[in-house]
């Protein structure tokens, strides 16, 4: 049997607002971001004793994309590597094991294994987290634990932008 080789694009987003979904507006690629065929499935980027990467990867480019090309027919997991970013990971979301299972058969090109990411604490959804950000969440965060102006105003309260469920609200998971 004559078997072509399959392929799998993606893009790696800068996701602004954090919901999830690539807006077609404001939201740029992500360039020099690891994403990798994860063979073995147990969630990370594997390498030899030599410390070169055993598993398939490859770097975003200067829009955010990422191919792998001359697959075999199979299922092959496309993960990203988080590693020390302040980020969150927004799609695909942990009901999907911040990954894509993809399956192709012979000549199969897959496009749309996009991963969407924000920065921790950008709350005025710029793609950067600046100092006034810190401050307020320093405020809120501190202000918790024994002062007697809690409930004014900005004092006491975690909904600085630190919701990282996203469930509504920041609790303690929120922080940790």
């Amino acid at each position: 049997a004559n078997l072509s080789p399959a392929e799998i694009h993606g893009m790696k987003w800068l996701d602004r607002n954090g919901d999830g979904v690539k807006d077609i507006e404001g939201e740029p690629g992500l360039p020099q971001w690891t994403i990798y065929l994860d063979l073995n499935i147990n969630g990370k980027l594997d390498y030899d004793s030599t410390g070169v990467a055993s598993e398939p990867f490859q770097l975003t480019d200067v829009h955010g994309e990422y191919s792998f090309t001359g697959l075999l027919p199979g299922t092959y997991v496309v993960a990203e590597v988080q590693g020390d970013h302040p980020w969150q990971q927004t799609y695909p979301t942990a009901a999907n094991l911040n990954r894509h299972i993809v399956q192709v058969t012979s000549g199969d090109v897959i496009r749309e294994a996009d991963f969407g990411n924000r920065r921790f604490g950008d709350c005025d959804q710029d793609g950067r987290v600046h100092q006034l950000e810190l401050q307020q969440f320093s405020l809120a965060f501190h202000s918790e634990f024994g002062n007697p102006r809690i409930g004014e105003p900005g004092i006491g309260r975690y909904n600085v932008c630190f919701d990282y469920e996203p469930d509504g609200d920041v609790d303690f998971a929120d922080l940790y």
